[in-house]
Protein backbone atom coordinates (compact mmCIF):
# COMPACT_ATOMS: atom_id res chain seq x y z
CA UNK A 1 0.00 0.00 0.00
CA UNK A 2 1.36 3.59 -0.85
CA UNK A 3 1.37 6.39 1.22
CA UNK A 4 -0.50 9.47 1.34
CA UNK A 5 2.68 11.32 0.35
CA UNK A 6 3.19 9.30 -2.75
CA UNK A 7 -0.38 9.75 -3.77
CA UNK A 8 -0.09 14.01 -3.45
CA UNK A 9 2.84 13.47 -5.88
CA UNK A 10 0.23 11.07 -8.09
CA UNK A 11 -2.87 13.57 -8.03
CA UNK A 12 0.09 16.66 -8.69
CA UNK A 13 1.29 14.60 -11.72
CA UNK A 14 -2.22 14.29 -13.00
CA UNK A 15 -3.68 18.17 -12.52
CA UNK A 16 -0.58 19.50 -13.95
CA UNK A 17 -1.51 17.64 -17.00
CA UNK A 18 -2.92 19.24 -19.97
CA UNK A 19 -6.83 19.32 -18.84
CA UNK A 20 -6.23 16.77 -15.80
CA UNK A 21 -6.44 14.16 -17.71
CA UNK A 22 -3.51 11.71 -17.95
CA UNK A 23 -3.18 8.09 -19.75
CA UNK A 24 -1.86 5.52 -18.08
CA UNK A 25 1.25 4.77 -20.06
CA UNK A 26 2.03 8.85 -19.19
CA UNK A 27 1.14 8.17 -15.57
CA UNK A 28 3.28 5.20 -14.61
CA UNK A 29 6.05 6.91 -16.77
CA UNK A 30 6.21 9.70 -14.70
CA UNK A 31 6.04 8.07 -11.82
CA UNK A 32 9.26 5.93 -12.81
CA UNK A 33 10.86 9.36 -13.56
CA UNK A 34 10.44 9.98 -10.28
CA UNK A 35 11.71 6.78 -8.90
CA UNK A 36 7.94 5.98 -7.75
CA UNK A 37 7.55 1.98 -7.93
CA UNK A 38 3.59 2.50 -9.29
CA UNK A 39 2.20 0.04 -10.87
CA UNK A 40 -1.37 -0.47 -12.39
CA UNK A 41 -2.52 -2.76 -9.17
CA UNK A 42 -1.80 0.96 -6.96
CA UNK A 43 -3.64 2.94 -9.56
CA UNK A 44 -7.02 0.51 -9.34
CA UNK A 45 -6.19 0.57 -5.67
CA UNK A 46 -6.41 4.53 -5.43
CA UNK A 47 -10.07 4.27 -8.08
CA UNK A 48 -11.38 1.70 -5.59
CA UNK A 49 -10.78 4.23 -2.50
CA UNK A 50 -12.44 6.79 -4.99
CA UNK A 51 -9.55 9.13 -5.21
CA UNK A 52 -9.58 8.49 -8.90
CA UNK A 53 -11.76 8.87 -11.80
CA UNK A 54 -10.89 6.58 -14.81
CA UNK A 55 -12.79 6.94 -18.49
CA UNK A 56 -12.73 3.28 -19.33
CA UNK A 57 -13.54 0.05 -17.33
CA UNK A 58 -14.14 -3.52 -18.42
CA UNK A 59 -16.39 -6.27 -16.89
CA UNK A 60 -14.11 -9.16 -15.27
CA UNK A 61 -15.13 -11.96 -13.66
CA UNK A 62 -14.34 -9.79 -10.23
CA UNK A 63 -16.65 -6.96 -11.46
CA UNK A 64 -15.72 -4.03 -13.77
CA UNK A 65 -12.72 -2.34 -13.48
CA UNK A 66 -10.73 0.12 -15.33
CA UNK A 67 -8.99 -0.79 -18.62
CA UNK A 68 -5.18 -0.30 -19.08
CA UNK A 69 -6.10 1.93 -21.97
CA UNK A 70 -7.92 4.11 -19.94
CA UNK A 71 -6.94 7.93 -18.50
CA UNK A 72 -6.90 9.13 -15.49
CA UNK A 73 -8.17 12.24 -13.49
CA UNK A 74 -8.85 13.07 -9.81
CA UNK A 75 -12.03 15.54 -10.67
CA UNK A 76 -15.39 14.82 -11.85
CA UNK A 77 -15.67 14.76 -15.50
CA UNK A 78 -18.45 14.25 -17.51
CA UNK A 79 -18.28 10.15 -19.16
CA UNK A 80 -15.70 9.30 -16.54
CA UNK A 81 -16.46 6.20 -14.42
CA UNK A 82 -15.96 6.40 -10.27
CA UNK A 83 -16.16 3.53 -8.10
CA UNK A 84 -19.16 2.98 -5.14
CA UNK A 85 -19.15 -0.62 -3.21
CA UNK A 86 -22.58 -0.68 -4.14
CA UNK A 87 -22.66 0.31 -7.85
CA UNK A 88 -19.57 -0.69 -8.73
CA UNK A 89 -18.18 1.14 -11.67
CA UNK A 90 -21.01 4.19 -12.00
CA UNK A 91 -20.36 7.28 -14.57
CA UNK A 92 -20.17 10.86 -13.19
CA UNK A 93 -22.36 14.04 -15.18
CA UNK A 94 -21.67 17.49 -15.43
CA UNK A 95 -25.26 17.76 -14.23
CA UNK A 96 -25.30 15.44 -11.55
CA UNK A 97 -24.32 17.33 -8.22
CA UNK A 98 -23.44 13.64 -6.08
CA UNK A 99 -22.56 11.07 -8.63
CA UNK A 100 -24.09 8.51 -6.78
CA UNK A 101 -27.75 8.69 -6.76
CA UNK A 102 -29.24 5.27 -6.29
CA UNK A 103 -27.91 2.83 -4.07
CA UNK A 104 -28.37 -0.67 -4.02
CA UNK A 105 -30.99 -2.44 -1.40
CA UNK A 106 -31.42 -6.03 -2.37
CA UNK A 107 -29.71 -8.22 -4.40
CA UNK A 108 -31.36 -11.76 -5.22
CA UNK A 109 -29.51 -14.71 -7.26
CA UNK A 110 -31.81 -16.29 -9.33
CA UNK A 111 -31.69 -19.87 -10.49
CA UNK A 112 -31.02 -18.68 -14.12
CA UNK A 113 -30.24 -16.15 -16.09
CA UNK A 114 -33.97 -13.27 -15.50
CA UNK A 115 -35.93 -12.54 -18.91
CA UNK A 116 -38.77 -10.09 -17.40
CA UNK A 117 -40.45 -8.26 -15.09
CA UNK A 118 -43.48 -6.75 -13.53
CA UNK A 119 -45.26 -5.21 -10.52
CA UNK A 120 -47.80 -6.34 -8.46
CA UNK A 121 -50.78 -3.99 -8.13
CA UNK A 122 -49.88 -3.50 -4.25
CA UNK A 123 -46.56 -2.30 -5.11
CA UNK A 124 -44.89 -4.57 -2.87
CA UNK A 125 -44.10 -7.49 -4.97
CA UNK A 126 -42.80 -8.26 -8.24
CA UNK A 127 -42.74 -11.43 -10.93
CA UNK A 128 -39.26 -12.44 -12.05
CA UNK A 129 -39.65 -14.85 -16.20
CA UNK A 130 -36.59 -16.68 -15.88
CA UNK A 131 -34.70 -18.80 -18.90
CA UNK A 132 -35.24 -22.21 -17.33
CA UNK A 133 -39.25 -21.56 -17.05
CA UNK A 134 -39.11 -20.65 -13.53
CA UNK A 135 -41.18 -17.46 -12.33
CA UNK A 136 -40.02 -15.59 -9.03
CA UNK A 137 -42.34 -13.47 -6.68
CA UNK A 138 -39.96 -10.93 -4.62
CA UNK A 139 -41.02 -8.76 -2.05
CA UNK A 140 -40.15 -4.82 -2.12
CA UNK A 141 -40.05 -4.70 1.19
CA UNK A 142 -38.13 -7.43 2.81
CA UNK A 143 -35.89 -7.36 -0.37
CA UNK A 144 -36.00 -11.82 -0.99
CA UNK A 145 -37.54 -14.11 -2.44
CA UNK A 146 -41.03 -15.20 -1.23
CA UNK A 147 -42.28 -17.65 -4.01
CA UNK A 148 -41.71 -19.58 -6.53
CA UNK A 149 -43.42 -21.91 -9.24
CA UNK A 150 -43.18 -23.44 -12.52
CA UNK A 151 -45.59 -24.38 -15.22
CA UNK A 152 -42.81 -26.19 -17.71
CA UNK A 153 -38.95 -25.92 -18.57
CA UNK A 154 -40.20 -23.17 -21.42
CA UNK A 155 -38.45 -20.00 -21.36
CA UNK A 156 -40.66 -17.07 -19.63
CA UNK A 157 -40.84 -14.26 -21.95
CA UNK A 158 -43.07 -12.04 -20.77
CA UNK A 159 -45.01 -11.65 -17.47
CA UNK A 160 -48.07 -9.48 -16.39
CA UNK A 161 -50.38 -8.64 -12.81
CA UNK A 162 -53.58 -7.92 -13.60
CA UNK A 163 -54.44 -4.23 -12.12
CA UNK A 164 -57.45 -5.50 -10.09
CA UNK A 165 -57.19 -9.20 -8.57
CA UNK A 166 -54.03 -11.45 -7.47
CA UNK A 167 -54.20 -12.52 -11.07
CA UNK A 168 -50.97 -13.17 -12.71
CA UNK A 169 -50.38 -14.11 -16.22
CA UNK A 170 -46.93 -15.96 -17.73
CA UNK A 171 -45.92 -16.18 -21.50
CA UNK A 172 -43.25 -18.95 -22.57
CA UNK A 173 -41.37 -19.46 -25.63
CA UNK A 174 -43.21 -22.65 -26.62
CA UNK A 175 -46.18 -20.71 -27.09
CA UNK A 176 -47.95 -21.24 -23.76
CA UNK A 177 -49.64 -18.97 -21.93
CA UNK A 178 -50.52 -19.89 -18.01
CA UNK A 179 -52.67 -18.07 -15.94
CA UNK A 180 -52.04 -18.19 -11.74
CA UNK A 181 -53.52 -16.81 -8.42
CA UNK A 182 -51.38 -15.17 -5.82
CA UNK A 183 -50.66 -18.44 -3.65
CA UNK A 184 -48.93 -19.53 -6.86
CA UNK A 185 -51.62 -21.91 -8.06
CA UNK A 186 -52.34 -22.62 -11.71
CA UNK A 187 -55.81 -21.81 -12.94
CA UNK A 188 -55.73 -21.90 -16.54
CA UNK A 189 -53.31 -23.56 -19.91
CA UNK A 190 -53.85 -22.95 -23.24
CA UNK A 191 -51.51 -23.00 -26.26
CA UNK A 192 -51.09 -20.48 -29.06
CA UNK A 193 -49.34 -20.54 -31.98
CA UNK A 194 -45.76 -19.19 -31.55
CA UNK A 195 -43.40 -17.47 -28.82
CA UNK A 196 -45.40 -14.98 -26.68
CA UNK A 197 -43.28 -12.53 -26.54
CA UNK A 198 -44.81 -9.78 -24.43
CA UNK A 199 -48.03 -9.48 -22.41
CA UNK A 200 -50.01 -6.70 -21.02
CA UNK A 201 -53.48 -5.83 -19.18
CA UNK A 202 -56.54 -3.50 -20.15
CA UNK A 203 -57.14 -0.84 -17.45
CA UNK A 204 -59.94 -2.79 -15.87
CA UNK A 205 -58.26 -5.62 -15.93
CA UNK A 206 -60.77 -7.91 -18.02
CA UNK A 207 -59.13 -7.93 -20.61
CA UNK A 208 -55.33 -8.83 -21.70
CA UNK A 209 -52.76 -8.83 -24.97
CA UNK A 210 -50.56 -10.52 -26.31
CA UNK A 211 -47.51 -10.55 -28.95
CA UNK A 212 -46.06 -13.21 -30.48
CA UNK A 213 -43.67 -14.83 -33.34
CA UNK A 214 -45.19 -15.92 -36.41
CA UNK A 215 -43.30 -17.82 -39.16
CA UNK A 216 -46.65 -17.51 -41.18
CA UNK A 217 -47.19 -13.85 -42.11
CA UNK A 218 -50.95 -14.53 -43.14
CA UNK A 219 -51.71 -15.20 -39.35
CA UNK A 220 -52.18 -12.86 -36.71
CA UNK A 221 -49.33 -12.56 -34.13
CA UNK A 222 -51.05 -9.88 -31.36
CA UNK A 223 -54.30 -11.32 -29.54
CA UNK A 224 -56.74 -10.09 -26.85
CA UNK A 225 -58.14 -12.42 -24.52
CA UNK A 226 -60.79 -12.54 -21.72
CA UNK A 227 -58.89 -13.14 -18.50
CA UNK A 228 -62.01 -14.63 -16.89
CA UNK A 229 -62.57 -17.43 -19.71
CA UNK A 230 -59.15 -17.59 -21.00
CA UNK A 231 -59.80 -17.39 -24.55
CA UNK A 232 -58.71 -14.94 -27.06
CA UNK A 233 -61.67 -12.72 -28.26
CA UNK A 234 -60.09 -10.76 -31.42
CA UNK A 235 -56.97 -10.78 -33.78
CA UNK A 236 -54.78 -8.33 -34.80
CA UNK A 237 -52.06 -8.83 -37.79
CA UNK A 238 -49.06 -6.69 -36.85
CA UNK A 239 -47.01 -5.95 -40.11
CA UNK A 240 -43.34 -7.49 -38.60
CA UNK A 241 -42.41 -11.30 -38.56
CA UNK A 242 -42.44 -10.87 -34.60
CA UNK A 243 -44.63 -8.26 -32.43
CA UNK A 244 -41.81 -8.50 -29.62
CA UNK A 245 -43.25 -5.66 -27.44
CA UNK A 246 -46.97 -3.83 -26.66
CA UNK A 247 -48.60 -1.59 -24.36
CA UNK A 248 -52.17 -0.88 -23.52
CA UNK A 249 -52.74 3.07 -24.11
CA UNK A 250 -54.25 4.91 -20.63
CA UNK A 251 -57.92 5.33 -21.99
CA UNK A 252 -58.14 1.42 -22.72
CA UNK A 253 -59.51 2.60 -25.54
CA UNK A 254 -56.22 1.00 -28.43
CA UNK A 255 -52.75 -0.17 -28.20
CA UNK A 256 -48.87 0.56 -29.10
CA UNK A 257 -46.79 -1.98 -30.97
CA UNK A 258 -43.30 -2.47 -31.52
CA UNK A 259 -41.57 -5.27 -33.67
CA UNK A 260 -38.86 -6.28 -36.08
CA UNK A 261 -40.22 -3.78 -38.92
CA UNK A 262 -38.68 -1.24 -36.87
CA UNK A 263 -41.91 0.72 -36.30
CA UNK A 264 -43.89 2.12 -33.49
CA UNK A 265 -48.03 1.35 -34.32
CA UNK A 266 -51.07 2.75 -32.41
CA UNK A 267 -54.08 0.90 -32.92
CA UNK A 268 -57.70 1.96 -31.94
CA UNK A 269 -60.06 -1.36 -30.93
CA UNK A 270 -62.79 0.27 -33.02
CA UNK A 271 -62.66 -1.82 -36.04
CA UNK A 272 -58.82 -3.31 -35.20
CA UNK A 273 -57.78 0.26 -36.99
CA UNK A 274 -54.05 1.43 -37.26
CA UNK A 275 -54.50 5.24 -36.10
CA UNK A 276 -50.86 5.54 -37.15
CA UNK A 277 -47.42 3.92 -37.69
CA UNK A 278 -44.10 5.34 -38.01
CA UNK A 279 -40.22 4.24 -38.90
CA UNK A 280 -37.54 6.04 -37.42
CA UNK A 281 -35.73 3.14 -35.44
CA UNK A 282 -32.98 1.94 -37.79
CA UNK A 283 -33.15 -1.80 -35.52
CA UNK A 284 -35.90 -4.17 -34.08
CA UNK A 285 -37.83 -2.64 -31.26
CA UNK A 286 -37.94 -4.35 -28.23
CA UNK A 287 -39.37 -2.39 -25.48
CA UNK A 288 -42.01 -0.29 -25.15
CA UNK A 289 -43.33 1.85 -21.99
CA UNK A 290 -46.53 4.53 -21.97
CA UNK A 291 -46.18 7.65 -19.65
CA UNK A 292 -47.95 6.96 -16.55
CA UNK A 293 -50.14 9.96 -17.45
CA UNK A 294 -50.53 8.96 -21.24
CA UNK A 295 -50.02 10.90 -24.38
CA UNK A 296 -46.21 9.94 -24.65
CA UNK A 297 -45.04 6.04 -25.09
CA UNK A 298 -41.27 5.27 -25.23
CA UNK A 299 -39.50 2.80 -27.28
CA UNK A 300 -36.24 1.14 -26.76
CA UNK A 301 -34.37 -0.99 -30.04
CA UNK A 302 -31.71 -2.99 -30.17
CA UNK A 303 -29.16 -0.16 -31.49
CA UNK A 304 -29.43 1.27 -28.31
CA UNK A 305 -31.75 4.22 -29.20
CA UNK A 306 -34.97 5.12 -27.08
CA UNK A 307 -37.54 7.26 -28.62
CA UNK A 308 -39.98 9.23 -27.04
CA UNK A 309 -43.48 9.77 -29.64
CA UNK A 310 -46.44 11.69 -29.28
CA UNK A 311 -49.28 9.50 -29.27
CA UNK A 312 -51.98 11.82 -30.92
CA UNK A 313 -49.74 12.24 -34.20
CA UNK A 314 -46.97 9.86 -34.39
CA UNK A 315 -44.47 12.76 -33.52
CA UNK A 316 -40.83 11.23 -32.43
CA UNK A 317 -40.80 14.67 -29.80
CA UNK A 318 -37.50 13.05 -28.00
CA UNK A 319 -34.51 10.70 -29.11
CA UNK A 320 -31.86 9.76 -26.89
CA UNK A 321 -28.56 7.49 -27.95
CA UNK A 322 -29.20 5.65 -24.34
CA UNK A 323 -27.08 2.41 -24.69
CA UNK A 324 -24.53 1.24 -27.09
CA UNK A 325 -26.50 -2.27 -27.68
CA UNK A 326 -29.46 -3.31 -27.34
CA UNK A 327 -32.31 -1.63 -25.05
CA UNK A 328 -34.18 -4.00 -23.05
CA UNK A 329 -35.56 -2.28 -19.93
CA UNK A 330 -37.40 0.68 -19.65
CA UNK A 331 -39.75 2.40 -17.38
CA UNK A 332 -41.36 5.48 -16.29
CA UNK A 333 -41.42 6.46 -12.90
CA UNK A 334 -44.49 7.38 -11.34
CA UNK A 335 -44.65 10.88 -11.54
CA UNK A 336 -43.92 10.94 -15.17
CA UNK A 337 -40.01 12.60 -14.33
CA UNK A 338 -37.43 9.93 -15.04
CA UNK A 339 -37.20 7.72 -17.51
CA UNK A 340 -34.96 4.83 -16.21
CA UNK A 341 -33.40 2.63 -19.56
CA UNK A 342 -30.99 -0.24 -18.97
CA UNK A 343 -28.96 -2.21 -21.89
CA UNK A 344 -27.02 -4.74 -23.01
CA UNK A 345 -24.03 -3.32 -22.15
CA UNK A 346 -25.10 -3.73 -17.94
CA UNK A 347 -25.71 0.17 -17.53
CA UNK A 348 -29.03 1.35 -15.85
CA UNK A 349 -29.48 4.79 -17.32
CA UNK A 350 -31.78 7.53 -15.21
CA UNK A 351 -33.22 10.98 -17.91
CA UNK A 352 -34.72 13.57 -16.40
CA UNK A 353 -38.17 14.54 -18.32
CA UNK A 354 -39.29 16.20 -20.74
CA UNK A 355 -35.67 17.24 -21.50
CA UNK A 356 -33.97 13.74 -21.73
CA UNK A 357 -30.83 15.16 -19.81
CA UNK A 358 -29.05 12.33 -18.07
CA UNK A 359 -29.49 12.30 -14.30
CA UNK A 360 -27.19 9.18 -13.71
CA UNK A 361 -25.82 6.20 -15.62
CA UNK A 362 -23.98 3.58 -13.37
CA UNK A 363 -23.11 -0.48 -14.17
CA UNK A 364 -25.67 -2.38 -12.67
CA UNK A 365 -25.37 -5.81 -13.26
CA UNK A 366 -22.91 -8.22 -14.90
CA UNK A 367 -25.12 -8.73 -17.92
CA UNK A 368 -27.75 -7.76 -19.79
CA UNK A 369 -30.19 -5.49 -18.14
CA UNK A 370 -33.27 -7.49 -19.15
CA UNK A 371 -35.95 -5.32 -17.46
CA UNK A 372 -36.70 -2.12 -15.50
CA UNK A 373 -40.00 -1.35 -12.75
CA UNK A 374 -40.26 1.59 -10.47
CA UNK A 375 -42.41 1.12 -7.17
CA UNK A 376 -42.16 4.74 -6.58
CA UNK A 377 -40.48 7.46 -6.86
CA UNK A 378 -37.46 6.45 -5.47
CA UNK A 379 -37.90 2.76 -5.59
CA UNK A 380 -36.30 0.71 -9.04
CA UNK A 381 -36.20 -3.08 -9.27
CA UNK A 382 -33.36 -4.42 -12.17
CA UNK A 383 -33.16 -7.73 -13.52
CA UNK A 384 -29.75 -9.12 -15.31
CA UNK A 385 -29.47 -12.20 -17.63
CA UNK A 386 -26.57 -12.96 -15.39
CA UNK A 387 -29.23 -14.46 -12.84
CA UNK A 388 -29.50 -11.78 -10.51
CA UNK A 389 -32.30 -9.16 -9.44
CA UNK A 390 -32.00 -5.68 -7.92
CA UNK A 391 -33.68 -3.18 -5.62
CA UNK A 392 -32.30 0.18 -5.94
CA UNK A 393 -33.11 3.24 -3.36
CA UNK A 394 -32.65 6.36 -5.36
CA UNK A 395 -31.26 9.03 -3.29
CA UNK A 396 -33.68 12.12 -1.36
CA UNK A 397 -30.12 14.32 -1.37
CA UNK A 398 -30.21 15.06 -4.93
CA UNK A 399 -32.18 18.16 -6.14
CA UNK A 400 -33.25 16.89 -9.54
CA UNK A 401 -35.37 14.34 -7.38
CA UNK A 402 -37.09 16.39 -4.99
CA UNK A 403 -38.11 19.09 -7.24
CA UNK A 404 -39.72 16.78 -9.48
CA UNK A 405 -43.68 18.12 -9.95
CA UNK A 406 -46.34 15.67 -11.05
CA UNK A 407 -48.20 15.98 -14.20
CA UNK A 408 -51.85 16.53 -13.49
CA UNK A 409 -52.79 15.49 -17.53
CA UNK A 410 -51.66 13.68 -20.60
CA UNK A 411 -52.54 17.04 -22.04
CA UNK A 412 -50.05 18.63 -19.75
CA UNK A 413 -47.17 15.87 -20.26
CA UNK A 414 -48.03 16.67 -24.65
CA UNK A 415 -47.36 20.60 -23.96
CA UNK A 416 -44.52 20.09 -21.76
CA UNK A 417 -42.99 17.47 -24.37
CA UNK A 418 -43.91 19.45 -27.88
CA UNK A 419 -42.56 22.92 -26.55
CA UNK A 420 -39.10 22.70 -28.67
CA UNK A 421 -35.77 22.48 -26.36
CA UNK A 422 -33.78 25.35 -25.63
CA UNK A 423 -30.34 25.84 -27.02
CA UNK A 424 -29.65 24.61 -23.27
CA UNK A 425 -31.33 22.16 -23.08
CA UNK A 426 -30.26 20.03 -25.89
CA UNK A 427 -30.63 16.36 -25.63
CA UNK A 428 -27.00 14.00 -25.32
Amino acid sequence: MKTSDDFEVLRTIIENAKGGIVTTEQLLHEAEVREMPFEFADLLTYWKKRQLYVSQVEQTTDGYRPTIRCTWTTQYQQNYFGFSPDLGAFEINENTTNPINALLDASMALESAAVCITAHPSGKEFAVGTLNGTIVICSIEQGKIIQTMKANQSRVWALAYSPTENILVSGHQNGELVKWNRKGNLLAKVTTDDWVRSIDFSPDGKQFLTSHRLKDHTKANIYSWDIESFTSISPFIHVSETAWCLRYLKDGNGFVSGGSDCKVTVWSFENKEILWSKKKHTGTIVTLAVHPFGGIVASGAWTGAVKLWDLENGTDVRSIEAHSARVYGIAFSPSGRILATGGKESTICLWQLPECAIISRFIGHSGWVRGLQFFDENTLASIGSEGMCKIWRLSHSLPVTIQFQTYKSSQEVLNEFRRPLDSDDEQP
